[in-house]
């Protein structure tokens, strides 16, 4: 059942947009139940040992904060349920980097890919970790035009999901929009 509610393969929101935190808040409050409050202070708990305002802020730049798989993960980390040593972490970053067939070092905008990217974030937010406060002037890694890109057309398209009936004209820019994605 744990390995079940990581997956959220079945989320569908938007990452980013207008209404993309309150669509991604309504479907935890779902999935944890009861235990929303508490997960939700693991996930903050996860964010301040990962790197605080800085990872707050890349969060919220990416939508990858509005992702069901990655709060689960944090919450996981952040309740010390994720016992990956510093070591651990960069033996795991170190095969991904050396496996050229690792889903890593395919291009593309597949979930998967953007699974492996989020995965590979995290194994060098924990393999760099330090007791010390971050570096001034670091800056989390920027997404890539594409995946912002991308995160744009999800959420024109969510908005325009949500209306009830669409016009020609708005139904003539969502299949435009579905065809980028």
């Amino acid at each position: 059942m744990a390995d079940a509610a990581m997956d959220h393969s079945d989320y569908k929101g938007p990452l980013t947009g207008l209404g993309a935190t309150e669509e991604v808040t309504r479907y935890m409050e779902y999935q944890w139940g009861q235990s929303f409050e508490k997960n939700m202070t693991q996930v903050r708990a996860g964010i301040d040992r990962l790197g605080g305002d800085r990872l707050r802020e890349w969060l919220e730049e990416t939508g990858y904060g509005n992702s069901p798989a990655f709060l689960e993960a944090l919450r996981r980390f952040g309740a010390g349920e994720v016992s990956l040593t510093k070591g651990e972490a960069q033996k795991r970053l170190d095969a991904i980097m050396s496996d050229k067939k690792h889903a890593y070092h395919k291009s593309g905008s597949t979930r998967e890919r953007q699974r492996v990217m989020s995965e590979v974030r995290l194994l060098l937010a924990i393999a760099n970790e330090s007791d010390a406060p971050a570096a001034p002037g670091w800056q989390p890694p920027k997404p890539s035009a594409q995946e912002t890109a991308t995160a744009s057309v999800r959420a024109e398209l969510a908005t325009l999901a949500k209306k009830k009936t669409l016009t020609v004209d708005e139904r003539k820019k969502f299949i435009s929009l579905t065809a980028r994605l």
